[in-house]
């Protein structure tokens, strides 16, 4: 199977091989850690943005049609900086669907890319693509893949170019869109910049001098961000909640649990390279080069724990340590790493994985369950939840709140006849009998034997003097209706007292 494989992929185009590659990683991901798609129906329905799925999302797409929006829920409110992706889509006129969609493309870009680095490394394509396909099992994709509106896989795009690109063109490229994606860019560079001179420790033509020349080459590309959000800062311009209340992230009950929770989920099988990485480069490169490593990741992760508190994304940025532990594996301990990629790839793929905030956990599942899930959605983006509250809400005529409860409803279910016959029976009551007709209709068309319908629709034509089409209404409900129907007697005495045709 593995020969197959290789021979397969061999014989491929490399452009088409790396597309493929980024396509099935793509696939195979989602399948074992699927995004709660049924959620995403609530991204138009408040009562439903308290998941973070559609939360963001929905702020998101306010920013695409003013990318100077300022009125955003308190935890987006740090989104108003992170202004690339809004002004490209602003200006390009982006439909809502293809711009919740560029995460995707910035993951295929990712794996594309991880793909050829790894191809470029190891010699081997099938080993590349499950290297790549490594680099998807963490938490920067399940966020991309998941949660409408974030775009991490954009500033791990970047990220990866400056840890494992040699172009100079992309360094600059990434070094001055990057930071408008995601201030984690900005945070993620001393580690990034750290393994991107080890990367490349091999090679005779790039030595201390050309690192650090590189290093002064990304300062002055960042400098000018980094003084713009410092001058707003200043002056009392960035009112983002991560500014205003700093540090109180880490003020929730079992924060401990959630730091070991999340750390783990961040990577899970992967801190097995993180662990390569550090003892080969303890063992042959610089002994102290490894220690500062550590050091200045915590002080990294704990800064952004402070600002932010996402436990799992905040690991995120170091998304190359791992990745450089593999390459220095297949340099140094090629034997092990036959055996040991594989086993993470599968370990990856089948152990539990969750999102982990310092204040709370959400569970991720297969692609199976979340589908189950479409057919018996949770109460949030139920339609029955919205259509029952809306009936308890006109049993105490409080009508508007009604409506917009039967609102959510049809928009989570178009053709759910139960909302529109309560639409209809609401118009009916405010006398708008013209209108109530079309609700009425709209019910009939999904549900043709509600007696009910058919009753309210014949006292609609019977208020627009239209006798004989009321004459039709009473007659179809009496006939679709059960033997026991309320309304049974008072329809046929409303029948009995319209005059027949001459």
């Amino acid at each position: 199977m593995m020969d197959f494989g290789k021979k397969f992929l061999g014989r491929l185009p490399y452009p088409l091989y790396l597309a493929l590659s980024a396509f099935l990683i793509s696939v195979v991901i989602i399948y074992f850690y699927s995004p709660r798609f049924v959620t995403w129906q609530g991204l138009h329905i408040p009562p439903s943005f308290f998941n973070p799925e559609v939360n963001r999302g929905n702020d998101a797409l306010k920013q695409l049609a003013n990318p100077f929006e300022t009125n955003f829920r308190p935890n987006n409110s740090i989104i108003r900086w992170r202004l690339l992706f809004p002004l490209v889509g602003h200006a390009l006129h982006f439909p809502d669907k293809l711009y919740l969609s560029m995460p995707y493309v910035g993951a295929l870009l990712v794996f594309a890319f991880m793909a050829h680095v790894a191809v470029r490394e190891t010699k081997d394509r099938l080993v590349a693509l499950l290297i790549a396909l490594l680099s998807g099992t963490t938490s920067w994709f399940f966020v991309s893949s998941g949660w409408l509106g974030y775009f991490d896989s954009w500033y791990v795009l970047a990220l990866l170019l400056i840890a494992f690109s040699p172009s100079r063109r992309l360094l600059l490229a990434a070094c001055l869109l990057g930071p408008w994606v995601d201030e984690r860019f900005i945070l993620a560079l001393p580690v990034v910049l750290f393994v991107r001179r080890f990367y490349f420790h091999n090679e005779s033509s790039y030595d201390w001098k050309k690192w650090k020349d590189e290093t002064l080459f990304v300062i002055i590309s960042i400098a000018p961000y980094i003084l713009i959000r410092l001058a707003i800062i200043k002056m009392g311009g960035d009112q983002s909640e991560s500014v205003k209340n700093f540090g109180i992230a880490l003020n929730t009950p079992n924060l401990f649990l959630h730091l070991l929770l999340g750390i783990w989920n961040s990577f899970r099988g992967l801190w097995f390279f993180v662990g390569l990485l550090f003892w080969i480069m303890y063992r042959y490169y610089y002994r102290i080069a490894s220690i500062i490593l550590g050091l200045v990741m915590l002080t990294i992760f704990a800064g952004s724990l402070y600002v932010a508190g996402d436990v799992t994304r905040s690991l995120s940025m170091f998304l190359s340590v791992p990745l450089l532990g593999i390459f220095y594996g297949y340099r140094h301990r090629p034997q092990w790493m036959s055996a040991a990629v594989p086993l993470i790839v599968f370990f990856n793929l089948v152990a539990p994985a969750s999102h982990v905030m310092t204040a709370f956990t959400v569970p991720i599942f297969d692609l199976r369950y979340e589908l189950s899930h479409l057919r018996n959605p949770p109460m949030e983006v139920s339609p029955l939840t919205y259509t029952t509250r809306a009936e308890e809400l006109i049993k105490e005529k409080k009508f508007d709140d009604a409506l917009t409860m039967l609102g959510y409803a049809t928009r989570l279910k178009p053709d759910f006849a139960r909302a529109y016959f309560n639409i209809g029976y609401i118009k009916y009551t405010k006398g708008q009998y013209e209108d109530a007709l079309t609700d009425f209709t709209f019910s009939i068309r999904y549900d043709t034997r509600h007696a009910n319908t058919y009753y309210y629709r014949g006292l609609c034509y019977l208020q627009l003097k239209n006798t004989e089409n009321a004459a039709s209404e009473f007659t179809y409900a009496l006939r679709v209706a059960p033997p026991d129907w309320p309304l049974r007697v008072e329809t046929n005495n409303r029948l009995q007292a319209i005059p027949k045709a001459p």
